[in-house]
C-alpha cells in the first residue's frame, strides 16, 4: 500500500477591498513525500522510456493498458519504483499527446482547418 504522507493542493483565496471584489488565486506546491528514492528514480526511467521508445509510434488504449499492467507488476523493481516508472510513462504520454481530446472536437477543428484552406484556395 502506498502512504502519502504529505499531500498539498492548490487552492483560490478569495478578498474583498473597499467595496470591490478581488480574487487572487494562490498557487502550493504539489509535494507527494518520498519515503525512498525508488518511485523518483522509477518517474525519471518511466519520463525517458516514453520519449525514446513510444514517442512518434501509434498508440492504441490497449497498448497503454499492456504497459502499465507490465510494468506495475514487474518484478524485476521494487513496488515504489514500479509505481514511479508508470507515473512518469503516463506524463510523458499526456506531454506529448493530446489524448483528453474527443474525436467529435478534433473533427470540429479539422473541418474548420479545411475549410479556411479551401477559402484560401478559392480565391
Amino acid at each position: 500500500m502506498i502512504s502519502f504522507d504529505s499531500v498539498q493542493e492548490s487552492e483560490t483565496n478569495k478578498a474583498t477591498q473597499a467595496g470591490t471584489q478581488i480574487v487572487e488565486t494562490v498557487a502550493q506546491e504539489k509535494l507527494i513525500e518520498r519515503t525512498s528514492k525508488d518511485f523518483t528514480d522509477g518517474v525519471c526511467s518511466g519520463y525517458l522510456t516514453y520519449y525514446d521508445e513510444y514517442k512518434g509510434k501509434q498508440l492504441t488504449d490497449l497498448d497503454v493498458y499492456a504497459f502499465l499492467i507490465q510494468n506495475i507488476t514487474d518484478v524485476r523493481g521494487t513496488d515504489q519504483f514500479n509505481a514511479g516508472y508508470c507515473t512518469g510513462w503516463i506524463e510523458a504520454l499526456i506531454e506529448d499527446r493530446q489524448i483528453l481530446n474527443s474525436v467529435a472536437g478534433r473533427r470540429k477543428d479539422n473541418g474548420t482547418i479545411r475549410a479556411k484552406a479551401k477559402s484560401k484556395g478559392s480565391r
